[in-house]
C-alpha cells in the first residue's frame, strides 16, 4: 500500500496537533483542550513534527502563525500533503493581510486573530470532522476581508491600529471593509479651493 494511503487511513479522530512557540501558552491551551477529551501533542516548531507524523496523523493541526518563522504556507501544504482530511487553523496576533490570504491559499481551514479560547477550537474541529463543514471561504478576497475584520475588532475598532498591524494603509483597509470614509474627508473632497487657499 502506498505509504500516503496508509497515513491517510490512519487519522485519528480527536487528537490534535499543537504548534506553538511560547511553552507556557501552549501548556495552557494544550490543559483546556485535554480537558475537552482531545489527546494533543505540542510542539515549538513544526519541522521536528513532520518526522513524527509518519502514522499515526492526528485529526486537526493548530498552529501558531508566529511560532512558524514566516514558513506558515508551506507548513500547511506539507500537512495537507500528509492528510488531505486535517483540519487546519492557524492562531495569530499579528499577521499581514498577505500572509493570511497565502495560509488559506495554502490551504488553510481557518485564520483566527488571537485571542482565541479552546471552545472555540473546540466547536470548529467538532464541527469540520464526522460532520457537515463549516461554511468554506469563497475567495482570497472573503479570506482578506474576514482577517481585516478579526484584526479590526481584536484592536477594539481601532482603523489606524488595524491598519498597521495588517501592513496596509488606512485607507486600503477601510475600502477592503466597505467603511464610510470620515466626514471631514468627505468634506474637504468637496471643498473647492478659493485663490486664498494653499495647495
Amino acid at each position: 500500500m502506498d505509504p500516503a494511503e496508509t497515513r491517510r487511513d490512519a487519522v485519528l479522530p480527536g487528537a490534535l496537533l499543537l504548534v506553538n512557540a511560547d511553552r507556557q501558552g501552549a501548556m495552557m491551551l494544550a490543559e483546556a483542550l485535554q480537558s475537552r477529551g482531545y489527546p494533543v501533542t505540542t510542539y515549538e516548531r513544526l519541522p521536528e513534527t513532520l518526522d513524527d507524523l509518519s502514522a499515526p496523523v492526528p485529526s486537526a493541526a493548530v498552529l501558531d502563525y508566529s511560532s512558524l518563522a514566516g514558513e506558515a504556507a508551506c507548513a500547511v501544504r506539507a500537512l495537507r500533503a500528509l492528510s488531505p482530511d486535517i483540519r487546519i487553523i492557524l492562531l495569530s496576533h499579528i499577521a499581514s493581510l498577505s500572509g493570511a490570504v497565502a495560509c488559506i491559499k495554502a490551504g488553510a481551514d481557518e485564520f483566527l486573530t488571537q485571542p482565541v479560547s479552546a471552545d472555540e477550537i473546540d466547536t470548529l474541529v467538532r464541527t469540520g470532522y464526522g460532520s457537515a463543514p463549516l461554511p468554506s471561504v469563497t475567495s482570497l478576497a472573503e479570506a482578506a476581508r474576514l482577517h481585516a475584520h478579526a484584526t479590526l475588532r481584536g484592536v477594539e475598532n481601532n482603523l489606524p491600529a488595524a491598519a498597521r498591524l495588517l501592513r496596509v494603509r488606512p485607507l486600503t483597509l477601510r475600502r477592503l471593509l466597505d467603511l464610510p470614509e470620515p466626514a471631514s474627508a468627505d468634506l474637504a473632497r468637496r471643498r473647492p479651493c478659493s485663490a486664498g487657499d494653499p495647495r
